[in-house]
């Protein structure tokens, strides 16, 4: 994966919120990401271990994230486990480690937020995997 494009990805919830009165489907379209490029969890882990301080801005946007359909980024609560779950699907995906919980997080709310704004381009949402 390009190095630029797993930064602009990693940084698009800090960007979100110090950059008020932009969309995130707007930030999204300045990173370069296409629908279909590929996202790897590995590489986006890599750079949340550069820049743990990202973690905690995906942790903001997940709890300021309402309606559905949606993922959201949870810290453990009792045990150590970080959840990744999406509603109203109840897909629940869980990880002992908070970087690779937020690099699938991010790259889940990616292709999401991807497909909805394909919506707006073509009609209607395209196919994709949700791979780990």
């Amino acid at each position: 994966m390009n190095p630029d494009l797993v930064a602009a990805l990693c940084r698009l919830a800090a960007d979100f919120q110090e950059q008020a009165g932009t969309s995130m489907g707007t930030l999204l379209s300045r990173t370069g990401y296409s629908i279909g490029d590929p996202i790897s969890d590995e590489d986006l882990e890599a750079y949340l271990r550069l820049h743990p301080e990202l973690v905690n801005w995906w942790l903001v946007e997940s709890r300021n994230t309402r309606g559905a359909p949606a993922w959201y980024l949870l810290p453990p609560t009792s045990g150590s486990e970080w959840i990744v779950t999406h509603t109203p699907d109840d897909i629940k995906n869980t990880f002992a480690d908070k970087f690779k919980a937020c690099a699938f997080y991010i790259r889940v709310f990616v292709l999401q937020l991807a497909s909805l704004r394909s919506v707006k381009y073509y009609g209607r949402p395209p196919k994709y995997g949700q791979e780990h």
